[in-house]
């Protein structure tokens, strides 16, 4: 059956990311973060399942962690998908940095 009003419904659905040793974050005992966002998708049905599924979920996030790993050059292992409070927490301090240098 099709939704006539799912064209009124925008969903964004990101994930938060903690990455080990990557060189971009300072190489071996570094810590980094980053977050992967899918906006303004319109495929309900596979975001539903990502979100009530648990092995829809954990192919999503490996999916996920496993992109990230490639694109930064670590292991898999490295990279461990992290709740949005542990990436705020984490990364609060990085948003004001730029605001206190003089231009």
């Amino acid at each position: 059956m099709q939704n006539d009003n799912i064209g009124l419904i925008d969903i964004t659905l990101t994930c938060h990311f903690e990455i080990k040793d990557a060189e971009m974050f300072g190489g071996a005992g570094s810590v980094g973060y980053t977050s992967v966002s899918l906006e303004h998708s319109k495929a309900a049905n596979q975001l539903a399942g990502i979100i009530t599924d648990s092995v829809q979920c954990e192919d999503f996030l490996y999916t996920n962690r496993k992109s990230i790993a490639d694109l930064i050059g670590v292991p898999v292992e490295c990279v461990r998908a992290i709740t949005y409070d542990q990436y705020e927490a984490a990364t609060e301090d990085d948003e004001t940095e730029d605001d206190d240098e003089d231009y």
